[in-house]
């Protein structure tokens, strides 16, 4: 899913993007160049497990994420990779920006140069962060 450029708005009432059943993999999501993306409750919500390493959630060059519950949700296992950088802004209104509820193969986070706000938790995981899929990381310069 690519939502780029100024003009470009992806919004919902509920959630923008929701998988339920079978696992997946391969799974991009990327908001770039001021492009806009806002949910009555969830951006980006998986029941199903995410397998391999290739799953991202990239939001770059001045875009702006919002929900009002939380931004990404894994309710399941899984692995992911999820960058903000280039002056971005993601807010989770009443609750997480990233929320893992199992166990993670491998979690990387790297927040630049953006502003990241979340009622409660910025990085939520429930579960474990398996050392199987190194490195993980969560790697914060210049964001406030």
């Amino acid at each position: 899913m690519y939502i780029t450029g100024a003009g470009a708005l992806l919004t919902s009432p509920l959630r923008n993007f929701y998988v339920n059943g079978a696992s997946s993999s391969n799974v991009d999501m990327t908001v770039t160049s001021s492009a806009t993306v806002t949910a009555g409750t969830y951006n980006w919500y998986f029941d199903a497990p995410l397998v391999g390493t290739s799953n991202e959630i990239s939001i770059s060059s001045q875009s702006f994420v919002r929900a009002q519950t939380s931004n990404f949700v894994m309710a399941s296992t899984g692995s992911l990779w999820l960058t903000v950088t280039g002056s971005s802004i993601l807010t989770a209104i009443s609750n997480n920006n990233l929320e893992v509820d199992g166990d993670c193969g491998m979690l990387r986070v790297a927040f630049t140069s953006s502003t990241i706000t979340a009622a409660v938790n910025n990085i939520f995981v429930g579960g474990s962060i398996l050392s199987d899929l190194t490195p993980n990381y969560v790697y914060m310069t210049t964001a406030t």
